[in-house]
């Protein structure tokens, strides 16, 4: 997905861009016009003009995203509509090795990415596909970024099993023979926030260049003392992360290319701290203090992509090599379930490594017909231990509530092909499709302890502990009576076939305003593993999508608006329920958990709007609606979820603007406001007995607006700038809840008010 000619960066050297609209590298009209930019992208794998691609495409700057003091997966995405991310940070359980299951983009998430007992299905496919450099799930998306280009709707045609939902593409700059260059930029705010990064470009010859970037990152114990905040009820940041990466351009001659590059990143993460708990019914808050456990992930990436022109068509290879490494401890809940013991868990990864390759033959840029066509090969090999206890009042590990030793190889291979053939002056049509071929190879051994809720206030509840009953129980998760052994899934093998397609018209009204329509389809595979000691299979996902859509400038280029709509039928939705008998305790007894596919309609749309006022002014506004549906309900999801619509935010505004002043000698200030609102929600879908006890008021997410600032003074031709930003300035706090026992509410606050500085030089 790298391209030889990225004219993405500002218009303004290190001015941040209105509506996170990307900005030309063209110099700045001497004359006073409003045209807006062309944007060139390549989210469709070829070089085009944003506005001539018929798809929903949104694109940020690096430039911008520095100067807001934007760096995570989740802030890079949150004024882009459509899309709802989680920082993948910290300890996460079931999904830090994959940065597409964090990602939700019109309503669809990844799901229930496994279908095992314990928290140890990762590394499975996301709903969304995520690219760093053209490699898939890469390393190095917050730094020396050049651009992110984010696809709305499924792209299974061109990227596959894991871009259902569609596709979020880092692209971060490359080596360039023009000219010894660098930056260095330091950054420091509340929190106790430092912020370090650097890069450095070194033409070696005519035909040589290397670019080598870092960064390091420390915030702490993030916003409310939770030590990295990955514990249930916290949303610390980081502890800290070291980043580093070289990349080697080779180009002979205008015809081939070869960059070989290496990418290493650490996190050094701590859990425990402070937690958060409200009681029921009167949401009294209590803090609790845990004690504070280091832990850390370790990933290294080797990639290389060679480009080569031999005339008629070009040729591209792109092989990467990805390792995982994970060794985290978690305090899960300071008093398990009101017990007064808290549970901990370690996650220990000591093997994920990932292996790609991706060949593709196109058609040359200015060949009638535009087409593509290639192959991908996917592989990952996995072992992963999950281990949960109670923990004894001297501190020493108690009883063990689970145990999970997993064992994963998923082999994927893949061919594609598409092309956009022209109907006359004005008119286009793109075929396209996809076959891929899935195997799972799949080893799991699950213990489950059945005496858990012994020492618990579910020791006396009637069902809540199985016989011989709660005078079994001799301490906290502990009893005369044994639980049964281990259950084991031993070499299951999985296969997938799955055949995507995309067909799509295209129509010019005029040079500036273009129509589509197009049909379009994604997969996800399914997956297998234990529940309650029984092999459990989740169906595989199919989602088809009809979109119709406008791209326009209007007002003599000054003003943009791109607007879309869609369909979408998701066949096979992953989630899972827990039957009702009926009991009030089983959403927190969850031993017969059952996981299933559900299929779901979504409809939605969205709205862009930039207008460039003046030469030196533009506002921007982005609107986005969604609302998601259940239909055809397996008659037991049926009865535990009796809710038809699936709980999500169902839509979004957000705003900005911003005013560049020119000052003397050249240089240039900017001041920029922008505003984020979110409609009142449900946060989660409940199990009817939580609906009967009106559990749901705990879950009823109330409207949220937040407003950020920022400003840069860049000096003339941007070799020096600083900046500062306060994001959230009204220091409006947030609180959700999530439903951890009859008696506790765990409390998610949103982020506090941050602020920043930062200064950076270009040499």
């Amino acid at each position: 997905m790298r391209i030889k000619h990225a004219h993405l960066l500002c218009a303004f050297i290190g001015v941040p861009g209105i509506a996170g609209q990307a900005f030309a590298a063209n110099p700045a009209p001497t004359t006073a016009s409003t045209e807006l930019e062309e944007v060139i992208v390549t989210a469709e794998r070829r070089t085009e003009d944003i506005q001539k691609t018929a798809a929903s495409v949104s694109v940020r700057t690096g430039e911008e995203l520095k100067a807001q003091g934007r760096y995570t997966t989740r802030q890079i995405l949150e004024d882009i509509p459509g899309i709802v991310a989680i920082d993948n940070s910290t300890v996460n359980i079931g999904s830090a090795d994959v940065q597409g299951n964090n990602i939700t983009i019109r309503g669809i998430t990844s799901g229930a990415s496994r279908a095992v007992g314990g928290p140890a299905g990762i590394s499975s496919a996301p709903g969304a596909a995520v690219y760093v450099d053209g490699v898939y799930e890469g390393l190095g998306s917050g730094y020396d970024i050049e651009r992110v280009e984010v696809l709305r709707g499924p792209q299974g045609t061109l990227y596959g099993r894991s871009a259902t939902t569609g596709v979020v593409a880092f692209h971060t700059r490359d080596p360039s023979m023009d000219a010894f260059d660098g930056n260095a930029g330091v950054e420091f705010g509340n929190y106790d926030l430092k912020h370090y990064t650097a890069a450095v470009n070194i033409p070696l010859n005519n035909a040589f260049a290397m670019r080598v970037s870092g960064d390091y990152r420390d915030q702490g114990k993030g916003y409310y003392g939770e030590a990295g905040g990955g514990g249930m009820g916290g949303n610390g940041l980081l502890g800290k992360t070291t980043n580093g990466r070289a990349k080697l351009l080779w180009k002979p001659n205008d015809d081939f290319s070869l960059l070989v590059g290496f990418a290493y990143a650490k996190n050094d993460d701590f859990s425990g701290g402070n937690s958060y708990q409200a009681a029921v019914p009167t949401r009294a808050l209590t803090t609790t203090t845990s004690a504070i456990f280091p832990s850390f992930k370790h990933q290294r990436q080797y990639w290389a992509e060679a480009n080569w022109d031999i005339g008629p068509v070009k040729v591209t290879y792109l092989p990467a090599f990805r390792t995982w490494e994970q060794n985290d401890h978690l305090v899960v809940a300071a008093s398990f379930i009101s017990s007064g013991a808290p549970l901990n868990q370690t996650l220990v990864t000591p093997k994920d490594n990932f292996l790609t390759h991706e060949l593709r033959v196109a058609s040359r840029d200015d060949a009638a017909v535009q087409w593509q066509a290639g192959a991908f090969y996917y592989r990952n090999t996995l072992i992963k231990l999950n281990h949960d206890y109670l923990v004894t009042p001297s501190g020493a590990e108690g009883a063990v509530l689970s145990d999970t030793n997993d064992k994963k190889d998923t082999l994927d291979k893949g061919l594609f092909a598409e092309a956009t053939i022209p109907l006359g002056a004005s008119a286009r049509m793109t075929l396209g499709a996809r076959y891929d071929d899935t195997n799972i190879l799949i080893s799991e051994s699950f213990y489950d302890d059945l005496y858990f809720a012994c020492g618990t206030s579910l020791q006396n509840v009637p069902g809540a502990v199985p016989p011989p009953g709660p005078g079994s129980c001799t301490g906290p998760g502990t009893s005369t009576a044994a639980s049964p052994p281990a259950a084991s899934l031993n070499n299951v093998v999985l296969k997938f076939y799955n055949f995507n397609y995309k067909v799509r018209l295209e129509y010019d009204l005029t040079p500036k305003n273009m129509l589509y329509g197009m049909v379009s389809t994604g997969f996800r595979p399914g997956d297998e593993g234990l529940n309650n000691g029984v092999p459990n299979v989740l169906d595989a996902e199919k989602l088809t999508s009809i979109e119709v859509g406008s791209k326009n400038r209007f007002l003599n280029d000054s003003l943009q608006l791109n607007v879309g709509v869609y369909h979408y039928n998701y066949h096979g939705f992953q989630t899972s329920y827990i039957p009702d008998t009926p009991n009030p305790l089983d959403p927190f007894v969850n031993r017969n958990a059952v996981n299933v596919t559900v299929p779901a309609h979504n409809i939605g749309g969205e709205l862009e709007v930039l207008y460039r006022l003046t030469m030196n002014d533009r506002i921007g506004f982005n609107y986005n609606y969604v609302r998601s549906s259940w239909y055809d309900k397996p008659a037991g999801f049926a009865a535990a979820q009796p809710e038809d619509k699936r709980a999500l935010t169902p839509y979004t505004m957000t705003a900005n603007y911003e005013h560049v002043f020119n000052l003397p000698g050249g240089s240039t200030l900017s001041a920029r406001i922008d505003g984020r609102y979110e409609a009142a929600h449900l946060g989660s879908n409940l199990h009817v007995d939580l609906l009967r006890l009106g559990y749901d008021q705990y879950v009823y997410v109330n409207s949220r607006t937040i407003g950020n600032l920022s400003a840069g003074w860049a000096s003339n031709g941007g070799r020096f700038s600083i900046s500062a930003y306060v994001r959230n300035f009204t220091d409006k706090q947030y609180i959700a809840y999530n439903i951890a026992d009859p008696n506790t509410l765990n409390v998610i606050r949103s982020d506090p008010r941050t602020y920043g500085a930062q200064a950076s030089m270009r040499f």
